[in-house]
């Protein structure tokens, strides 16, 4: 058994056999291309991780997955998935309901806050399918929400400095300085951080620049 869960800084694998849990093992995280984030390089991270950790046959996957609902053919995951990684079963579930199911133990009713580099907040009580509750709020990616999620500090921290360098009210010199430090001069800000592949996590990687300017 196979358990791959995929992240906006993080891809994290872990396998168990006979019981007896593997090690943890990581590859770079989520990348956004044309179709959004690009799963076949994904699964050919996790498939790699496998084969280095000696794993060569693989009963069932369970492939938990931020922006599922982004993907531009989000059933093809699953074909992607076990094609590559060569599983005989493949569950694929987004990254809110695996820390749901994690969090309480189970597929059981309750309610769960997922905030890393994205932020999700999601509840269920895995009624039937006729009366079931589901309710997902944002979890919309870095541009049109993950409020409170790492990427979310550090874009208002690099805005925060872009106001100072602008003249603009309320801005931060501190985080300028921090900014230019972490990214370059600011004409390359908008590269790094809003077109590059990596853009979550490059902003969330400026979230601890910005709590330090806040202490």
């Amino acid at each position: 058994m196979v358990g791959v869960d995929v992240g906006g800084s993080g891809l994290r694998l872990q396998w168990s056999y006979a019981g007896q849990p593997g090690p943890v093992l990581s590859a770079p995280g989520a990348r956004i291309g044309s179709g959004g984030i690009d799963v076949p390089a994904l699964a050919a991270d996790a498939a790699r991780l496998l084969a280095e950790g000696g794993v060569t046959e693989v009963a069932a996957v369970c492939w938990s997955q931020r922006g599922l609902l982004f993907l531009s053919d989000p059933r093809e995951v699953v074909q992607v998935v076990s094609t590559t990684v060569h599983a005989e079963r493949t569950a694929v579930v987004s990254d809110a309901v695996a820390s749901l199911v994690g969090a309480v133990g189970g597929v059981r009713p309750g309610a769960v806050v997922a905030a890393g580099t994205g932020a999700v907040a999601f509840g269920s009580d895995f009624g039937s399918a006729d009366t079931s509750v589901w309710r997902l709020v944002d979890g919309w990616g870095h541009v049109l929400g993950d409020r409170g999620s790492a990427a979310w500090v550090g874009l208002l921290g690099l805005q925060a400095g872009l106001r100072h360098h602008d003249g603009l009210p309320n801005g931060s010199e501190r985080l300028l300085v921090a900014g230019v430090s972490a990214f370059g001069a600011t004409s390359h800000w908008p590269r790094r951080v809003m077109t590059g592949g990596d853009a979550p996590e490059q902003l969330s990687s400026f979230a601890p620049a910005v709590v330090a300017a806040a202490e």
